[in-house]
């Protein structure tokens, strides 16, 4: 991280110097005044990394911490129990799962959901075309028959009838 923020002012001034060269106006300057405050936060950031050692302070730190997490582990089998306790919960699941069933139960389940939405869709396409057809002969009867005020079973109205153009019974 501490020799990332160099890099990445680095990153940063090239990008602006390229900006700065291409735009003569507003954003030009904009990238020109970013370009130097890069450039100085990059050479701060090498003098306070060179005066006080973080990078090679980071390094020992880390290669410490490594090697003590490397020793518990030497000690106490960390990992391997890790692992242990992984396997162990990983058959303890297939047992259940095979005792149980659950993974066939989810799965029917996703199906069945998959299979409802489906049809939900399907009768929303299918309701929608049979609104605009029933919509257009209503108009249709209503500008040939001004005088009537019956339902006319030709309009689309199936009130009542609770059974969709797939042949599936719905009750909404």
């Amino acid at each position: 991280m501490v020799l990332s923020g160099p890099i990445v002012g680095a990153a940063l001034a090239g990008g602006a110097a390229y900006a700065a060269a291409q735009d003569k106006g507003s954003m030009g300057k904009v990238s020109r005044a970013s370009g130097k405050l890069a450039i100085t936060t990059a050479a701060k950031a090498k003098e306070l990394d060179e005066k006080h050692d973080i990078s090679g302070k980071t390094k020992r730190t880390a290669s410490a911490t490594l090697t003590k997490a490397k020793e518990i582990d030497g000690k106490y089998d960390v990992s391997g129990k890790a692992k242990n306790a992984t396997k162990a919960g990983i058959d303890k699941a297939k047992e259940i799962n095979q005792k149980y069933d659950i993974s066939g139960k989810v799965g029917g389940a996703v199906t069945g959901g998959i299979n409802f939405l489906n049809r939900k869709l399907s009768n929303v396409n299918v309701n929608a075309n049979a609104n605009v057809n029933a919509n257009a002969n209503a108009n249709n009867n209503t500008n040939s028959n001004n005088n009537s005020d019956e339902t006319n079973p030709g309009n689309g109205n199936n009130a009542g009838n609770n059974v969709g153009v797939d042949g599936v019974e719905r009750w909404e």
